[in-house]
């Protein structure tokens, strides 16, 4: 059931491993809020999968060189309303409840995947956009999304590189619009829930029982949803407060779904639904310019039959913190 949930402390239990599948079988890992989940499916589409790579937006990065063996993705999930039109159905949504438009983009959601094809895992660390620590290259303290917002994504690489001692090998950013056209391409993400839930500030709006198909646009909201309620036995409105530290965890359930999704539609190289997800991808996707499609094909065939459920997820150790201005935070508890 879904909130309030506390941060995970153990690593799930592992499925057993599934038959295996033909070589043509071979799927693309959706990695954290989206790795571009079927673009090594794409590329085994000959031409059109290098077309379509060719439209994906290329980041020039200095990153830590990738020589084989574990390697670590940093995730970015970028709240950036130029995608968004005024004539969507949920356009009012993106506001945040603010009531006004907002210009240029934060960094809404921050991971790491450190993905080993050896041994066919994948952790993941997820990092509260209220998180205050030392911003490269200044050093002084911020919430780390304004290192995203201020200096763009190699600031944030270097402050997790200066806080936390992480060296990312790659990047991918993917913003609201491609997140949305993931989800209705594989079909909608199950969720399972036991109490009638709302986000007015995001724009959920989910009070069917039970387990439900969430499209592109609550699938988005509730990915974002930070200022949740839910009913409670009374059958009154009650607040989750777990805040952005539950978000992180719902956000890792609704990646574990979307995983098991695209399995389920893309293992046997549904061609049409390939071209749904790439089409809705490929414009509105960042990933570094070292990222090529045959690094991606490789990852698909090391990772085919993964599931969701065999992702490993941490918590950052964190603490309520209030700042001199008055700000409410969260501080890493060393």
């Amino acid at each position: 059931a879904v909130p309030p949930m506390p941060p995970e402390s153990a690593p799930p239990p592992r499925r057993a491993r599934p038959a295996r599948r033909s070589t043509r079988q071979r799927i693309l890992l959706g990695l954290g809020a989206t790795l571009v989940v079927v673009l090594v499916v794409a590329g085994a589409v000959l031409g059109y999968g290098w077309y379509r790579f060719n439209q994906i937006g290329q980041a020039d990065l200095a990153l830590a060189e990738s020589l084989g063996g574990p390697q670590n993705f940093l995730i970015v999930g970028s709240d950036s309303r130029d995608v968004v039109a005024d004539t969507d159905s949920d356009a009012d949504a993106f506001l945040d409840g603010a009531g006004a438009d907002q210009t240029g983009q934060r960094a809404d959601t921050i991971m790491v995947a450190r993905v080993d094809p050896q041994a066919k895992t994948i952790d993941l660390l997820s990092f509260p956009r209220d998180l205050w620590i030392p911003i490269m290259p200044g050093g002084e303290n911020q919430r780390i999304n304004t290192a995203y917002t201020g200096n763009g994504p190699q600031a944030l690489i270097d402050t997790l590189k200066a806080d936390f001692g992480i060296d990312i090998n790659h990047y991918v950013e993917i913003n609201f619009k491609s997140f949305k056209g993931i989800v209705d391409a594989v079909g909608g993400v199950p969720m399972y829930f036991d109490s009638p839930m709302r986000d007015e500030h995001t724009g959920l709006y989910q009070y069917e029982l039970g387990c439900v198909s969430l499209n592109g646009e609550q699938g988005l909201a509730f990915a974002r949803a930070r200022h949740l309620e839910y009913k409670d036995s009374r059958d009154r409105w009650a607040s989750d407060p777990t805040g952005d530290l539950g978000r992180i965890n719902r956000q890792q359930v609704l990646m574990r779904a979307m995983i098991d999704r695209s399995q389920d539609r893309f293992g046997s190289l549904d061609v049409k639904a390939i071209n749904d997800i790439v089409s809705s991808t490929a414009d509105n996707l960042t990933v570094d310019s070292e990222l090529g499609i045959g690094d991606m094909i490789d990852l698909g065939r090391a990772f085919k039959g993964f599931s969701g459920d065999q992702i490993v997820t941490h918590a950052l150790p964190v603490t309520p913190y209030m700042t001199n201005g008055g700000a409410s935070v969260l501080r890493l508890d060393e």
